[in-house]
């Protein structure tokens, strides 16, 4: 087991109707998600529902809202700039993304796949000649330069760079006003930099040259910011002025995120693209995820059936072909006709139709079945948490026995084709019994699934081999940094709707 799958807590399988139990209930009006606890809160042992609580004693002010950060790990040693998961409270979350905008401006980087300059020897050597001292840098930057004749040319190649980019990050720069750019650019220059390089590799956060750079970025963020440069992001101006806080932020982005994608470059060319475009694809599969399951459950399906859609890994993805300005869906692997024939006959149509009742106006991607696609190489995980009949039967069989094993218990979400009429599921399934539903319907398709005895099991038990435990490497598909969540990732694999919601497509 690496030490990166010991760091994770094993994830709570959500609970779902027995396929031996046979329960077909209702949905939920706010189905759970996964790993949700159906416990509520329990009182303390030591408490009385009739005790009186003891007075409150006054205190001083309490400082800005953090969350109490978890013990470091393994992973926190190696990179010690990494703000983990969880770390930042909402008012945080808002300046982080908004510093995160100022340092792509500074830096150049204008996508999740961009890969930032390092400095050349010559602009180490001139910065080095102009200021010889740490009091030499302090002076300066004590008061910097607002206006600089050469920025204007700045502004200019930068809104010439945008007009041929599309994503998060590229937008959030071009809404940025000419007054703040020239801020910024104005301090670069002003410092006799021709651009703003950190030494991200070369040199330590301590060195001059990138203390200087930490200063410049961390002074014009607090200048613009609090002029309401990036009023357009909900920043919460009340941690503007905390530089401690804003020099943590900006070593995250630059020597844990920027670092990460040079060292990645570096081993492997092509590999910030790769993992942007896998990023990318889970997301757009979860957000489709989501709208499916919840038109499936506002159509009146029991549970069950909404499980066959609840998993990101359910649901395949497509991918742009501007040869015929289409999207091409990518057909997913182990997935049986029964279940594409409903998602694509029945909830699609059913998304659309509800878009369209709320006055949505969003154009729908074209997508477009190719009998010649391929199924997607970025990932072939199996979702767990889905009904049998999910799986087509020959697949599954061939499977191994203790992958099979853990699908023993799941239940079976829709009857034969045969019964379905005009290609849909008649309606009457949607509130049928579900002792019923076996006796008639689901037993002969639970026969087409070679699922392990509980000797076979209990054999597995012994050799070491349990079936129900969880294996390390399930998360691996979805081990993105939180940091980058919100401005690392942007075009949706290069097609011409790429900034438009996936609950829209």
């Amino acid at each position: 087991m690496s030490a990166k799958g010991k760091a994770k807590e094993k994830p709570t399988r959500r609970s779902q109707p027995s396929a031996r139990q046979r329960q077909r209930g209702r949905a939920p009006e706010n189905p759970p998600e996964a790993g949700s606890s159906s416990q509520g809160r329990k009182r303390r042992r030591d408490s009385s529902p009739t005790d009186d609580p003891p007075p409150k004693k006054k205190s001083a002010p309490a400082p800005a809202p953090t969350r109490t950060p978890a013990p470091r790990t393994r992973a926190d040693r190696k990179d010690p700039y990494h703000i983990r998961n969880g770390v930042l409270d909402e008012g945080g979350k808002t300046v982080q993304t908004s510093f995160h905008v100022h340092l792509c401006i500074m830096l150049g980087v204008y996508s999740g796949t961009d890969i930032p300059e390092l400095p050349t020897p010559a602009q180490l050597a001139a910065f080095q000649r102009r200021f010889t001292t740490a009091d030499a840098w302090d002076a300066f930057v004590d008061d910097l330069p607002t206006d600089h004749s050469a920025a204007s040319d700045k502004i200019r190649m930068l809104r010439l760079t945008l007009s041929r980019r599309t994503g998060t990050i590229a937008r959030s720069i071009a809404e940025v006003d000419e007054e703040h750019l020239s801020i910024i650019f104005s301090a670069i220059l002003g410092a006799g930099l021709l651009a703003w390089r950190p030494d991200i590799l070369g040199g330590t956060p301590e060195s001059l040259y990138n203390r200087a750079h930490e200063d410049l970025a961390i002074s014009t963020f607090q200048t613009v910011a609090t002029d309401h440069g990036y009023l357009r992001l909900n920043l919460d101006l009340t941690r503007i002025k905390d530089r401690v806080f804003l020099k943590k932020l900006y070593r995250n982005f630059t020597y844990s995120m920027m670092k990460k994608r040079l060292r990645q470059e570096a081993v492997e060319p092509g590999t910030v693209v790769l993992r942007s475009k896998k990023t990318n694809t889970y997301k757009g599969r979860a957000s489709l995820a989501k709208s499916r399951t919840s038109a499936i459950y506002g159509d009146g399906w029991p549970l069950v059936v909404g499980l066959l859609t609840e998993e990101a890994f359910s649901n395949s993805e497509d991918e742009f072909d501007p040869a015929r300005n289409c999207y091409i869906i990518k057909p997913k692997a182990g997935r049986s006709a029964t279940t594409t024939q409903f998602i694509r006959g029945t909830v699609d149509p059913g998304r659309a139709a509800m878009s369209k009742s709320r006055g949505r106006q969003t154009q729908f991607r074209t997508r477009v079945v190719d009998p010649d696609a391929q199924p997607s190489t970025i990932s072939d995980r199996l979702p767990v948490n889905v009904p049998i009949d999910y799986f087509d039967p020959a697949f599954f069989n061939a499977l191994p026995a203790r992958l099979r094993a853990k699908y023993r218990k799941n239940a079976v979400a829709l009857p034969a084709m045969r019964h379905w009429s005009n290609g849909k599921v008649p309606d009457r399934f949607k509130t049928m019994d579900g002792t019923h539903f076996m006796e008639v319907y689901g037993n002969e398709i639970l026969a087409q699934y070679n699922i392990p005895t509980e000797e076979e099991i209990e054999q597995m038990r012994a050799n070491g081999e349990d079936p129900d435990e969880h294996d390390d490497d399930d998360d691996e598909d979805n081990d993105e940094d939180e940091d980058e969540d919100d401005n690392d990732n942007d075009d949706n694999n290069g097609g011409p709707d790429a900034a438009m919601d996936e609950d829209d497509v």
